[in-house]
C-alpha cells in the first residue's frame, strides 16, 4: 500500500470496516519499514515517516474508540437484561 492510498484511508479512518482498518494498519507498518530501510535520508523521507507514525497513532486511536464503544454497548446490554 503506497503512501497516497494510506493518506486516503486515514482521511476516512472512522468509517473503515474492521477489515479495512486492519489492512490500513498493516499497510502503514509495511510502508514505514520500507521507508525506514532507505539509507538516503531526505526531508521528504522524514516527512513521510512522520506521516506514517501519525497514521499509526490515528489507527490505534480508532481501535481504542471502537473497543470502548463495544464495551459500552455490552455494558448497556447487560444492564438491560437485569
Amino acid at each position: 500500500m503506497d503512501l497516497e492510498r494510506i493518506r486516503q484511508l486515514l482521511a476516512n479512518v472512522a468509517t473503515l470496516s474492521p477489515e479495512d482498518l486492519t489492512a490500513l494498519k498493516e499497510g502503514i507498518d509495511a510502508e514505514y519499514d520500507r521507508l525506514d530501510a532507505d539509507e538516503n535520508v531526505t526531508a521528504e523521507l522524514v516527512t513521510s515517516l512522520d506521516t506514517l507514525a501519525d497514521g499509526a497513532e490515528a489507527v490505534r486511536g480508532e481501535e481504542e474508540r471502537r473497543a470502548a464503544e463495544a464495551a459500552e454497548i455490552a455494558q448497556k446490554a447487560q444492564t438491560a437484561k437485569e
